[in-house]
């Protein structure tokens, strides 16, 4: 639409450069026509204006770094649910730009259900905009996005020339067949923990917590990514309720104890000395000795604030399966893990939502690190969640067995009535009050 200005530049980008054959070959029987120029070796069309047209790959956020100090008017991204992290469309929005008012900048996209990034591209579009196209506003940057919702019969001309295709998409296993033949992007074969929302019965009313509240923590630590805290009690039912998240980033030991303790105070929790325990990564127990040092590591710093901590189990793959255990809401039944209505909370199971699992290791999440430049995305959070629920969390007595319990000790430490033949009367029944 633009190639008629000077100085006009596009972008065509792809997860592999061998992905790319295909739409450089139809560029070919298209672009020559309208008089442009191939460069084979800059793999790029130049048009009679003075335009470019040009492929690039990109497979992870490194790739997407060769495109640094560059300027383009108009990116297309095929399959961007093939790329494993958000950032990589951020960083590609960033080059999309122009200081002709006569040239409008904008990104394109395309992407199928399922796959690395199914959880990000379904949070970013799918979930706030209208299926139609009509343009969202994203009120923190102003700028607008929208998304087009389709399936394989909106495009006619393939249905007619290749029914066979529409047959075998139909005859693929459900989750599947909903994916690439209807386009329902809440058939996420690719989510770690499919079907988990932000809303109930995951998310529960926020209450101050109670001298009577059994209370834990876990903790991930981070300084270059973010470090993550959950304060978490449990019910006499054995459900284990994350009463918050606390996060923070280039953060010093002391400003971490500062932040977390202010925060617990928030909650009811006034000093360290009131948790039971807080499991923690081991990398808060590093000393790297081969280079000459000898401490003190994070762990004895915080326990020079008061605040000690035990090492987690940081098994992954147990951990997941762990979790979801916990999460399941499978045949009816309510979750044993549920979050207290708190932005930190909302951010971690918007974290959850959009996890996926390994393809190198079907049974693990798929390892998210955190924006070194930004500090946005990392899966720290997930993380500690994942310590805090292999920690074994205790399930309180409920009261009333307490008591009984507690009359049943003071029966055995009853006293000889004396005059009325020594017979034993429970403290219990002596005094009910």
């Amino acid at each position: 639409q633009q190639i008629h200005i000077p100085g006009y530049r596009a972008l065509f980008v792809r997860r592999t450069f061998p992905e790319l054959r295909e739409v450089m070959d139809r560029t070919h029987a298209m672009f020559s026509r309208m008089g442009a120029r191939w460069v084979a070796s800059d793999k790029r069309w130049v048009f009679p204006s003075g335009a470019l047209y040009e492929f690039g790959y990109a497979e992870s956020y490194r790739d997407v770094l060769q495109f640094q100090g560059q300027e383009f008017q108009y990116i297309a991204v095929d399959e961007i649910g093939l790329w494993p992290e958000k950032r990589m469309w951020d960083f590609l929005d960033t080059r999309c730009r122009t200081t002709n008012p006569n040239v409008r900048s904008f990104m394109r996209c395309s992407a199928n259900p399922g796959g690395p990034g199914h959880g990000w591209v379904k949070a970013h579009w799918v979930d706030v905009c209208v299926p139609d196209g009509t343009p969202f506003i994203d009120p923190r940057s102003g700028l607008s996005r929208a998304y087009v919702h389709a399936r394989v019969f909106d495009n006619p001309t393939l249905v007619k020339n290749n029914p066979e295709y529409v047959l075998t998409l139909d005859g693929l296993p459900e989750m599947l067949r909903r994916q690439l033949l209807e386009g329902d992007w809440d058939a996420g074969s690719g989510l770690a923990f499919p079907g988990v929302r932000d809303s109930a019965p995951w998310v529960v009313p926020y209450r101050k917590l109670t001298g009577a509240d059994p209370v834990f923590a876990a903790f991930d630590w981070g300084y270059t990514h973010n470090f993550a805290c959950g304060l978490y009690t449990v019910r006499v039912d054995g459900t284990v309720v994350k009463v918050d998240t606390v996060s923070g980033r280039r953060m010093v030991p002391d400003q971490i104890v500062e932040r977390v303790a202010e925060r617990f105070r928030e909650h009811g929790v006034d000093g360290f000395a009131r948790l039971l325990y807080t499991v923690a990564g081991s990398d808060v127990k590093m000393v790297d000795r081969a280079r000459g040092s000898w401490g003190p590591s994070v762990l004895e710093q915080f326990g020079s604030y008061g605040w000690f901590l035990i090492g987690a189990d940081q098994s992954r793959v147990a951990g997941y399966q762990n979790l979801l255990h916990y999460l399941d809401t499978s045949k009816g039944i309510t979750p044993k893990l549920v979050f207290m209505d708190t932005p930190g909370n909302r951010k971690c199971l918007t974290l959850l939502q959009g996890l996926v699992v390994d393809e190198d290791s079907p049974n693990d999440v798929l390892k998210v690190d955190t924006d070194p430049m930004t500090g946005e995305g990392g899966d720290d959070a997930y993380d500690e969640t994942r310590y805090a629920l292999m920690s074994r969390p205790i399930t309180p007595r409920p009261v009333s067995v307490l008591q009984d319990r507690i009359n049943q000790h003071r029966g055995l430490f009853a006293k000889p009535r004396g005059e009325e033949g020594g017979s034993m009367v429970p403290w219990a029944a002596r005094d009910p009050g």
